[in-house]
C-alpha cells in the first residue's frame, strides 16, 4: 500500500504517513490501532515487536521506551511507558530479565564520568533503568529529590546513612535525606555510535 493510499484509508495526509515512517513522528494509540486494522497487523506488530515474545512480566523483550529526565523525574505518576508518543525513542535491552516499568534514560552532563579509569557514563550514554531491582550500596542509581529533579549517581552507606556519589570527584556527595528517594537502579547501559 502507498503512503497516500494508507493516508486516505485512516484519514491524514500522505505526508503524516511519511513522517510516521521516518520516525519524525508517532501516531497516538487510536491511530495505530486504526492503521493496523487497515493494514490487517496487529499494534504490536507496528511498534515493533511481536505479541508472541515477551518477558516473564509481559512487557515486549528486547527494547525499552527512552524517557526525558523530567517524565522519570513524575515516575511516581500513573504513566503507561508504552503508551504511543510516551517514549522518545526506543532501545534495545540485553541486561537479563527486567521489570514491566522499565526504561531508558540518556546521560547529561559529566557527574558520571570517572577521571581513575574503571566504568565510566559519558554524556550520551543511555541507561537502563529497572525501578523494581534493590537499591543495594554500590550499584548505580537514579534519584529523585522532593522537588521533582533527578540524578544519576552511585549509592553509597556509611555509618548507616546513604548518600548519592558522582564518580566525577569534580562534584560533590549528596547526603540522602527525607528529600531523596531511589526511584530505579541501573541494570545496563551502551553507548550509541
Amino acid at each position: 500500500m502507498t503512503q497516500e493510499a494508507l493516508g486516505r484509508a485512516v484519514g491524514v495526509s500522505k505526508a503524516a504517513v511519511w513522517q510516521w515512517e521516518n520516525d519524525e513522528t508517532t501516531p497516538r494509540k487510536p491511530m495505530v490501532e486504526k492503521i493496523a486494522k487497515t493494514l490487517r497487523t496487529s499494534p504490536s506488530f507496528l511498534y515493533g515487536y511481536s505479541g508472541d515474545v515477551k518477558s516473564p512480566s509481559g512487557n515486549p523483550t528486547g527494547r525499552v521506551p527512552v524517557i526525558s529526565w523530567v517524565q522519570a523525574g513524575s515516575f511516581a505518576d500513573p504513566v503507561d511507558l508504552y503508551e504511543p508518543g510516551v517514549a522518545e525513542s526506543w532501545v534495545p535491552v540485553s541486561c537479563g530479565t527486567i521489570s514491566e516499568c522499565a526504561f531508558a534514560l540518556e546521560v547529561e552532563g559529566d557527574s558520571m564520568v570517572s577521571p581513575c579509569g574503571g566504568r565510566s557514563y559519558p554524556p550520551g550514554t543511555i541507561i537502563i533503568v529497572d525501578p523494581e531491582r534493590p537499591a543495594d550500596p554500590g550499584k548505580r542509581v537514579i534519584a529523585r529529590n522532593a522537588d521533582g529533579g533527578v540524578t544519576f549517581k552511585e549509592l553509597a552507606a556509611d555509618a548507616g546513612r546513604y548518600y548519592l556519589k558522582p564518580l566525577n570527584p569534580q562534584y560533590e556527595t549528596i547526603r540522602m535525606d527525607g528529600e531523596w528517594s531511589v526511584i530505579g537502579v541501573v541494570c545496563g547501559s551502551f553507548s550509541r555510535e
